[in-house]
């Protein structure tokens, strides 16, 4: 969930290993989010920082669903202790059909396997074979498939732990989207959205990313920029190199813009010669 991700972000952004989500914002968000960006812009990296605070000493368990295997095993879970890594359990459904069958065998497991944590890794993947109303009706089946089996979960599962969907997503362009089916019946399941998008970064061999929200609202009365109204107003840069994160902060909204407008008057710069 969104929530999840922020406390994520936020304690490598307070360098402190604190989980806090910053004051203020409301992460009341029916426990799921969307992981929308381009392909190949951290996303998974992203996920797998998730997974790793979420199955930490004293944590829940974590469901890793993904259409093909992960080839190494990332950076973020090898500073795992191994009973932690072990709280991770990695599923590789092949088809749609087969995520469906994935999600409904989960009443089968024993209680002290449930998890309370569901990481769909490449939903768009799984929808790539459909078209038109059918794609729309696939994208609609698995995303009420994956609410109910966290509701069903969330009754399962010990104290007032809740369980938790981050699904990962591949963004459209305008015209993509327009003519895609499966988006909005998404959306209509995960109203709240975490966006990854690539921004230009001057050092060599170092990708940057923004990662901000969309759906959260700030809590009325609660601290904060006064012209903040949602959590879009507060993003964090994401640095990567050679596939790690190394470099989490928070940036502000006036930053940003100015960082836009200065991007915007580079092309120009470069279409006018």
């Amino acid at each position: 969930m969104a929530g999840l991700l922020l406390r994520v972000l936020s304690s490598f952004t307070n360098g402190e290993g604190r989980a806090d989500v910053p004051p203020g914002w409301d992460t009341g968000d029916l426990g799921a989010c969307l992981l929308l960006g381009e392909e190949s812009c951290g996303k998974t990296s992203l996920l797998f920082l998730v997974a790793a605070t979420a199955a930490g000493p004293g944590a829940g368990r974590v469901l890793y669903l993904g259409p093909s295997p992960v080839q190494t095993l990332p950076s973020p879970l090898l500073r795992l202790e191994p009973a932690s890594l072990r709280r991770i359990q990695f599923a590789y459904p092949g088809s749609a059909e087969g995520l469906l069958e994935a999600l409904a065998s989960l009443h089968e497991s024993p209680c002290s396997l449930l998890p309370s944590l569901i990481l769909l890794d490449g939903l768009d993947r799984y929808l790539q074979e459909s078209r038109g109303q059918d794609k729309a009706q696939q994208a609609a089946l698995i995303s009420a498939l994956l609410r109910d089996s966290a509701a069903w979960l969330s009754e399962k599962l010990q104290g007032d732990t809740q369980c938790q969907i981050i699904v990962t997503l591949k963004s459209l362009t305008q015209e993509e989207a327009a003519l895609d089916l499966g988006l909005p019946m998404i959306e209509r399941y995960f109203p709240v959205k975490c966006v990854v998008k690539e921004e230009l970064c001057e050092l060599e061999g170092v990708q940057r990313y923004l990662v901000s929200f969309d759906g959260l609202t700030k809590i009325r009365g609660a601290e904060g920029p006064p012209t903040a109204q949602s959590v879009e107003d507060c993003a964090w840069e994401l640095l990567y190199e050679a596939d790690n994160v190394t470099k989490i902060q928070r940036v502000a909204r006036e930053k940003r813009e100015c960082e836009e407008t200065e991007v915007a008057w580079r092309l120009g710069e470069r279409a006018s010669d």
